[in-house]
């Protein structure tokens, strides 16, 4: 629901050429928010064969730093191709600012020539310049959620379990803004060597 999110935002500012950009999609989290990514485009009337998926690493854990890297090798080479996209889904905070510091490698500016959308909300999203669009999931209530839950097999009898889904919330900064009317130009900067990259079909 969150990519869907992400993605759909997007599409309404008219970006048209999308990248979903993330670590291996071996994990049912990375799974979940491409398939979020799909089915926005596919609901759009979009082709997400035409999208691009750069998994860019095949480890489907890493920390902060190898995140942003992966943005940035992401974006680096993806906005230098002859069809670079406009804009980026990423699949989390780190990844998306690396995503903003590529953009600027290559001479383009998030939020003016592409757009960005991260996932989480963490604290350095609102102090990144620009401040990061982004999936905000709602912790608190999960949390408190689940305490409730807990409580109250611990205080009565037991029964059966409940599927509960507290929705996601897009939080709307200045990494995203309207489609350009012309694609960013092909930067003559060199484009980091990040194995991985690809344009696959739907699944």
């Amino acid at each position: 629901m969150g990519a869907e999110l992400a993605t759909r935002h997007l599409i309404e500012l008219g970006h048209r050429r999308l990248a979903f950009v993330s670590g291996s999609v071996n994990s049912v989290n990375r799974r979940e928010r491409l398939r979020g990514f799909r089915s926005a485009l596919e609901s759009a009337g979009l082709d997400p064969a035409d999208a691009i998926v750069w998994p860019g690493a095949d480890t489907t854990e890493f920390g902060d730093k190898d995140a942003a890297e992966l943005g940035r090798n992401a974006s680096r080479e993806l906005l230098s191709r002859p069809r670079p996209p406009t804009g980026f889904v990423a699949i989390n905070d780190m990844c998306a600012i690396g995503i903003c510091r590529g953009a600027k490698d290559v001479g383009l500016r998030a939020g003016r020539d592409v757009a960005v959308v991260g996932f989480d909300d963490i604290l350095l999203a609102d102090l990144f310049e620009p401040p990061l669009t982004t999936v905000r999931q709602p912790l608190p209530e999960m949390a408190a959620e689940t305490f409730q839950q807990l409580r109250a097999r611990i205080e009565s009898a037991p029964a059966a379990g409940r599927s509960l889904l507290i929705g996601p919330r897009l939080v709307i900064r200045e990494s995203t803004a309207p489609a350009p009317t012309t694609v960013p130009a092909q930067s003559t900067a060199p484009a980091l060597a990040a194995a991985g990259a690809e344009d696959v079909e739907a699944g």
